[in-house]
């Protein structure tokens, strides 16, 4: 998070020759104003984020060259100073938006596949954000979560269905969550209508906001039926 490792900026000044305000004292002001979220860091001191030039008047002339590399924010008066701290502030908004830690991803799936195990369809929307795409193995998609009630309703309503936990990897930096399991429920193919059909298949999940807003669910090509594998047919 953005508390542990802040935004760096390179703070670059022009020569001074005829500033129209004070530039040092202005940089301290936006400095304590976006710390300790951004710090300003020499320009090159690597690891830099984004480069603040701070010229003294119009005709910016300090040279940039060095740092041609990176992205530069011009400032040349107090008044581009109240644009950068806006600037500053809502990328940190967006980037230190709420994620979940691996072992809050972790419980999220563990409470989401006890709703499944209880046939609790909206205990497993509860996780989904509203605009959830759902990729089905089939290949159908579902977008939104009232699509989806409108979708599993009757087959939650059944309640003849089982997920098994295989295994589960979890990309914390990247919010997203791979769920292997096994699937036990009546047989829909021709022939063997009925019996008890194993799959196994995996979901991929990514989250944003701490809510799922993507789930895309693969299936392997073969089933598993009286201990006897056969192609599955969709």
């Amino acid at each position: 998070m953005r508390d542990a490792h802040p935004l760096k900026i390179g703070l670059k000044y022009c020569g001074g020759c005829k500033p129209d305000y004070d530039r040092v004292a202005l940089a301290e002001e936006i400095g304590e104003r976006i710390a300790p979220h951004a710090v300003f860091v020499r320009p090159d001191s690597g690891d830099v984020d984004l480069v603040l030039a701070v010229q003294g008047c119009p005709t910016a002339c300090a040279d940039l060259t060095p740092v041609g590399h990176l992205p530069v924010w011009t400032i040349t008066s107090p008044e581009g100073a109240e644009a950068f701290v806006r600037y500053i502030e809502t990328r940190l908004q967006k980037e230190n938006a709420m994620k979940l830690s691996r072992d809050a991803l972790q419980r999220a799936i563990e409470v989401w596949n006890l709703a499944w195990g209880r046939y609790d369809l909206e205990g497993v929307l509860a996780l989904m954000s509203e605009d959830i795409v759902f990729d089905n193995w089939t290949g159908g998609q579902a977008r939104g979560k009232e699509k989806l009630r409108q979708a599993w309703g009757p087959w939650f309503a059944q309640g003849d269905f089982k997920f098994i936990h295989e295994d589960l990897f979890i990309d914390e930096a990247g919010q997203k969550v791979l769920f292997r399991w096994r699937l036990e429920w009546p047989c829909r193919e021709k022939g063997f209508e009925g019996k008890l059909e194993k799959r196994r298949g995996v979901d991929v999940m990514h989250f944003s906001d701490g809510r799922m807003v993507e789930k895309l669910t693969y299936s392997k090509t073969t089933i598993e039926i009286d201990g006897q594998r056969h192609a599955l047919h969709v």
